[in-house]
């Protein structure tokens, strides 16, 4: 139930981005026909290696430039996101006795994550997080929270651990 819940969030969120990021381009003229220059270098834009390094520059970027990662760097996140989640049972055992991280609800406030990161610190396998739902609900910002989350889970799966809020039920 869980790994459904999320592989269906991750798709939700990557439509909602790429239709931000959509409203925000210029449209192209049905006289020129030809694609413009943003959209000839994100056709060629290199997927990068999701590395921790990675998710702590998105961040950084989203945080403090407001930049989100390109439709398709978004996308390959989130099916990265899927493959993992899709690996997973839907109760995951931590053996993991040493100091967690534990954040409640979020709700979109993507600067309190922000804010929780650089006083405890990124996610590692000697400092993981448990996430207990409620990520893109109400604030402004959940695509960047879920964007940061699912990056950091990729980098290394074991640093961060998410539940579904209560508020997700199908």
């Amino acid at each position: 139930f869980l790994n459904n819940y999320w592989i269906l969030s991750a798709k939700f969120l990557l439509k909602k981005s790429l239709i931000m990021e959509q409203e925000n381009k210029e449209c192209i003229t049905e006289e020129d026909g030809e694609n413009s220059e943003e959209e000839e270098e994100e056709e060629e834009e290199m997927i990068p290696d999701f590395t921790n390094e990675f998710s702590k520059d998105m961040l950084s970027q989203m945080l403090t430039y407001d930049i989100r990662p390109s439709p398709r760097v978004a996308k390959e996140i989130i099916n990265k996101a899927i493959s993992i989640f899709s690996e997973l049972p839907n109760i995951v055992e931590i053996n993991n006795n040493k100091n967690i991280t534990i954040v409640g609800d979020t709700h979109g406030q993507f600067h309190d994550v922000a804010e929780i990161f650089k006083t405890q610190g990124f996610p590692t396998d000697e400092n993981p997080y448990i996430f207990n739902g409620d990520f893109v609900d109400r604030g402004k910002q959940g695509v960047e929270i879920i964007l940061a989350l699912f990056a950091f889970k990729i980098s290394n799966p074991n640093s961060i651990h998410l539940n579904r809020g209560n508020q997700y039920v199908f």
